[in-house]
Parts: C-alpha cells; sequence; structure tokens
C-alpha cells in the first residue's frame, strides 16, 4: 500500500474532519466584569478622601519621637503616589502634577516630583518592598518615551 492509497477519504489514517467549534457567548458576568474592572479598581485606588486620614496618621507615627526636622510626606502618601502612577502609566510629574492640587485642596501636602522620585529611591534601599531595579528601569522607560 503506497502513502496515496492511504490518503482516501474515510480510512482511519486520516483524522476527521470538523468545523470551529462554535465561539460560547459571554454571560452577562463576563460581560460586567470586562467592561467595569478598570473603572471599579480605579473607583477604589482614586477615593482620595480615603486615603487622607491614612497618609495623616501616617506622617504622626513616622514624627513621633523624631530628633531634627520632621517628615513632610508619609510612606503612605509616596505609595499611594507610586500606585496612582502605575494605574495610569504617567511619570513622576503627571502623578504629582495631577494629584497634587487635588490633596493640596485636602490638606494634604506633596512633594515636588524630584523630592517625591528621591523618597522613592529612599523606600526602595531601606527595604520598603519596592525593587529599587524597577524604579529605574521604569525611569529609563520614561527618558526614552520623550526622547
Amino acid at each position: 500500500m503506497t502513502p496515496y492509497d492511504a490518503r482516501t477519504a474515510g480510512t482511519f489514517s486520516e483524522s476527521p474532519r470538523t468545523g470551529p467549534r462554535p465561539v460560547r457567548p459571554p454571560t452577562a458576568d463576563e460581560i460586567h466584569a470586562s467592561n467595569y474592572a478598570k473603572v471599579d479598581l480605579a473607583e477604589k485606588i482614586g477615593d482620595v478622601r480615603a486615603y487622607v486620614p491614612e497618609f495623616r496618621e501616617d506622617l504622626a507615627r513616622m514624627n513621633e519621637g523624631k530628633v531634627g526636622r520632621p517628615y513632610e510626606y508619609s510612606d503612605a502618601l509616596v505609595f499611594w503616589l507610586l500606585t496612582a502612577m502605575t494605574l495610569f502609566n504617567s511619570d513622576y510629574r503627571c502623578a504629582v502634577g495631577f494629584f497634587g492640587p487635588v490633596l493640596g485642596y485636602m490638606g494634604v501636602r506633596v512633594p515636588s516630583y524630584t523630592r517625591f522620585l528621591e523618597r522613592c529611591h529612599a523606600l526602595a534601599e531601606a527595604g520598603s518592598g519596592i525593587p529599587l531595579h524597577r524604579i529605574r528601569f521604569i525611569e529609563q522607560i520614561r527618558i526614552s518615551d520623550y526622547n
């Protein structure tokens, strides 16, 4: 028997030919999750009023018993700005420029973008969970985006 003879229709050597499976329509829960996932995340992170007391408490805790000039910006604020920066895929200037007036309206001081960058590096070097190589990598991407 030759390979040509084995190719005849209906033999056991050929797999049955079936058409593509019909696509299952998405459920209502899947549609809602797809449409509102980013909205829900932005609402949770973007509700600044919920974080302002935490910023103040963290700053008070950081300044307890501190000798010398007190801290002006809490670590919680820096983490929150980093989260917002990541969420909106922005750079340091945009994060501080956009949220600075909003937080200032609520009585929270926001660092300049250079001070924000310094605090990010200080937190990363202190072992706070922010990998320093990621911050440096993000900086390189941001710089190359504008060149």
